[in-house]
């Protein structure tokens, strides 16, 4: 077969978007992007672009599907694959590929430049669980595909209702209704019974995450228990034995299994870790965020270093810095070190560590860690604080755009519905700076 060239690929695929954009804006495309779009057709896939450009001018005012978006913009992304070196076998599979080139070559798209809302609770909240958003990719990308709208959450089954349990609580997550199927409008989208995520959700990947299984002397109301080997505390490896001690009278909070509720003291400095090859042997995934979070206890006016590593990163928080005799979250940075390709390691572990610990003591409990959720173009998750959630307690935020968006990104990334046929918040690297190398059609 024979290709066109990448700078003619790109001025191809360019003009296919312009179509798009038109029949988008004005219910049809306009005739000189018509003609424009055919004469820059090259290489053997022409016949099949000329097809993909009738069935697009000749449904006029129909539905305008994320599965017809990617039918009509196949053959265009076909030719980019196969002008930069890479086989096409299908939108999807190319669109894959092209984005790691895209990545290595260092190219960008022009930015829709979203504003990433935060979730707000609701006045009347019970739970004290904080929600989590993931919004870049794994190389530090913005997640493009996101809607421009507000999203509602509210619990619909908790403890005692609607089928949820004690911090696995039941949430419906809607966004705006659909208005409008060949422009842009509401995402339609409802999510019914997403999950609560609490510790026991971890134990996919970890094994005890709540410290609340114990082979030494159990601990009593005033008596804490020091371990008398390093691995007394089931599945953790501890640096020494005399750096801990087991407590039953400082927890976060009992989890759903839980005889009796435990958590970690540190009196000294020391470490524990857990290898995940030898304990759950868990599988990741490599387009989705593993956020991990721990509840930490100062106490007395603790003062020194609290370090979290996952595989290969590292993050050091300040424990001065925490609201003294409180449980504090404390987490990795919700950045693109939660994908796997960066804290890859042989045999992957995690580690809690605490160095030049002075004056008071440190407890630890409740590590949240697993994959987050895609919702509408991005990851979230809500995991369980001390205080369970209730029927009625809700969040809420909004995500925006710029007015003068990324038209290649648009459709590409969001109109495309690429994120939903692969299962994860795909998007591509973009620039929002004005110095994108992938421009919109002049």
């Amino acid at each position: 077969m024979t290709f066109p060239s990448e700078a003619e690929a790109t001025v191809s695929l360019q003009d296919y978007v312009d179509i798009l954009q038109e029949r988008e804006v004005y219910g049809q495309a306009l005739d000189l992007q018509q003609i424009a779009a055919r004469d820059a057709l090259k290489g053997d896939r022409r016949t099949q672009g000329f097809a993909e450009l009738d069935t697009i001018i000749a449904s006029a005012g129909d539905a305008l599907t994320e599965d017809a978006v990617a039918d009509f913009l196949t053959s265009r992304i076909a030719d980019f694959a196969d002008a930069v070196g890479i086989p096409s076998r299908g939108f999807d599979s190319d669109m894959v590929e092209l984005r790691k080139y895209w990545v290595d070559q260092g190219d960008t798209f022009n930015s829709r430049a979203p504003t990433y809302g935060t979730p707000a609770a609701g006045g009347g909240n019970v739970g004290d669980g904080v929600p989590l958003r993931i919004t870049v990719g794994p190389d530090g990308e913005n997640l493009e595909g996101i809607w421009a709208e507000a999203k509602a959450l509210k619990i619909v089954g908790d403890q005692r209702v609607g089928g949820g349990t004690r911090h696995s609580e039941l949430w419906r997550i809607d966004g705006a209704p659909v208005r409008d199927v060949i422009a842009e409008s509401g995402s339609g989208l409802l999510i019914e019974d997403f999950k609560t995520f609490n510790p026991n959700d971890s134990t996919a990947l970890l094994r005890n995450p709540s410290f609340s299984q114990y082979t030494g002397t159990a601990p009593t109301t005033g008596s804490p228990s020091t371990p008398t080997t390093t691995t007394d505390v089931t599945g953790w490896i501890l640096s020494s034995t005399a750096a801990f001690r087991v407590d039953v009278d400082t927890v976060h909070d009992s989890m759903e299994g839980d005889t009796t509720p435990y958590s970690l003291q540190f009196v000294a400095d020391g470490s524990l870790s857990q290898i995940i090859e030898n304990n759950t042997g868990g599988d990741l995934e490599e387009f989705v965020p593993y956020p991990l979070e721990i509840e930490v206890y100062r106490k007395d006016a603790a003062t020194g270093n609290f370090t979290i590593t996952m595989g290969a990163v590292s993050q050091v928080f300040t424990v001065g810095s925490l609201t003294d005799n409180s449980w504090n979250t404390v987490k990795l940075d919700l950045d693109s070190d939660l994908y796997y390709k960066n804290f890859q390691e042989d045999l992957l572990d995690v580690v809690f560590t605490v160095d030049t610990l002075a004056t008071g003591t440190i407890f630890i409990d409740s590590i949240r860690w697993g994959p987050a959720t895609r919702v509408g173009g991005a990851w979230l998750r809500i995991p369980a604080g001390a205080t369970p959630f209730r029927l009625g307690d809700t969040f809420g935020y909004t995500d925006s755009v710029s007015a003068t968006r990324g038209e290649m990104v648009y459709w590409l990334v969001k109109r495309s519905g690429i994120s939903r046929r692969l299962g994860y918040a795909y998007s591509v690297p973009t620039n929002n700076a004005g110095a994108e190398t992938i421009g919109d059609h002049a």
